[in-house]
């Protein structure tokens, strides 16, 4: 396993399909498909009735497909990840467990702009959906060990410092300086990366 991303912490995940099923009807995938857009475009909790509209069936083939939209999103989510584990799984570059740091921020730009819309509709729904909760708290652990297994001792040993470096490089503080203060993505990933930066000029090299 990837330094950083213990099984136990990675089992939400590839313990799920990974949008590879074959699926014996082809509106199956357009209502995943249509649920997945409306998701990225912004509505955040699409009732079933947008997901057959965008989808182009009828509410009642929704439901044949999908016993309930709770069904419905883990798919979503599925196909989702799919996407985004080989980002997570490749190795980081650098020599140094700063410069790995760096490499994980660059790794964690390119996820982020794939499941920010989906991550802010799981904070929307964790504490209605166990499916959402499972997959946000996923999420959130492997960010903090991945930085847990780069950082040297004496800087975990510090919970101060090894919790600012978790806060800069974390989704929430992309959200907000995307949706918040409304940056491009080049603009939010120098934000962070200055930030990053002055931060490790304090810390210990090893």
């Amino acid at each position: 396993m990837v330094r950083g991303i213990p099984d136990a912490l990675m089992e939400p995940f590839v313990s799920l399909p990974d949008g590879r099923r074959e699926r014996t009807k082809s509106s199956r995938t357009k209502i995943i498909n249509a649920y997945m857009s409306l998701v990225e475009n912004g509505e955040y909790a699409p009732i079933a009735t947008r997901v057959a509209e965008m989808a182009g069936v009828g509410l009642r083939s929704v439901f044949r497909h999908f016993d309930d939209m709770e069904n419905l999103y883990r798919e979503a989510n599925e196909k989702l990840v799919a996407r985004v584990l080989p980002i997570m799984l490749e190795e980081l570059d650098g020599g140094s467990w700063k410069e790995r740091l760096h490499s994980i921020w660059n790794r964690r730009v390119r996820i982020y702009a794939l499941v920010m819309p989906y991550r802010i509709f799981g904070s929307l729904k964790r504490y209605e959906s166990p499916q959402a909760f499972a997959y946000q708290k996923a999420f959130y652990d492997i960010e903090s060990d991945t930085i847990d297994a780069e950082a040297p001792d004496i800087v975990k040993a510090n919970r101060i410092v090894i919790a600012g470096l978790k806060a800069i490089l974390s989704f929430d503080s992309w959200r907000f300086l995307r949706e918040e203060l409304g940056l491009p993505e080049e603009e939010a990933a120098a934000v962070v990366r200055h930030s990053l930066e002055i931060t490790l000029r304090t810390l210990p090299d090893a």
